[in-house]
């Protein structure tokens, strides 16, 4: 088996590319299987009965092992330094920075050469060495055989575990920036994915500028949610509400 497996990791990202009809349009014009994993498959009933070849699935558990946990936070810190360190400004900083010490263990790793490149490089590759995937992602995998993984909030610790395992097998991956802010006011990626969908050149520059992302693998779209009030009114709505 062959197909595309997305995730929906929340009800924004359910409201943005369910309830638009991305998906199902999708679905209708691609021939292999489409399967989408959410936390929210009540909100997809409708969805589901439109194409044989979409199934809506329950979000796997994914819990992120403690040293992933600590040392994507270093991570996340060490990111900010070195953007801002460079003139690059974030929204949202001061709540994340509170955020990101809460743990002595986190404060303790994130701290020593904060602001330098090369120490952010040694831990994103002891990351990536160490990092360890849940087995119900790695069977979700076995079953499915994607030749796709699409993630819908590519900034979210959530989908970590689907980029990790598609990374490792060498499975291209899709990332959507499901708004106009995410790469500035989320900030890091822990994993970035092979291609980024976005809404607009706004947020393709703030990828490019605040996440060294290539040009090449940015593809504007426009926004899923915002494509109804583009759409020719039914004259007879009005009078009939």
């Amino acid at each position: 088996m062959s197909g595309i497996l997305i995730t929906l990791p929340n009800t924004i990202t359910v409201r943005n590319l369910v309830h638009t009809g991305a998906i199902t349009k999708l679905a209708s014009s691609y021939a292999g299987t489409i399967r989408v994993f959410t936390r929210d498959v009540k909100w997809a009933d409708g969805a589901r009965e439109v194409s044989s070849n979409l199934s809506f699935e329950p979000f796997p558990y994914t819990r992120i092992p403690l040293v992933s946990r600590v040392l994507q936070k270093s991570l996340e810190g060490r990111f900010y330094s070195l953007r801002e360190q460079n003139g690059l400004s974030f929204r949202d900083v001061g709540f994340k920075e509170d955020r990101q010490f809460r743990s002595a263990l986190t404060r303790l790793i994130s701290l020593p050469f904060r602001s330098s490149p090369r120490a952010y490089r040694a831990v994103k590759a002891i990351e990536s060495k160490f990092a360890q995937v849940p087995r119900s992602v790695k069977q979700l995998f076995d079953a499915a055989a994607p030749e796709l993984v699409w993630t819908t909030d590519p900034s979210s610790i959530a989908e970590y575990p689907f980029l990790l395992e598609a990374k490792r097998r060498g499975i291209p991956t899709l990332g959507f920036i499901r708004s106009w802010d995410i790469p500035s006011a989320k900030g890091h990626l822990p994993i970035e994915s092979d291609f980024f969908l976005v809404w607009n050149e706004y947020v393709a520059e703030q990828l490019r500028a605040l996440h060294d992302v290539a040009g090449s693998r940015i593809i504007s779209v426009g926004i899923p949610q915002f494509d109804v009030y583009a759409e020719s009114a039914d004259p007879n709505a009005r009078t009939v509400f």
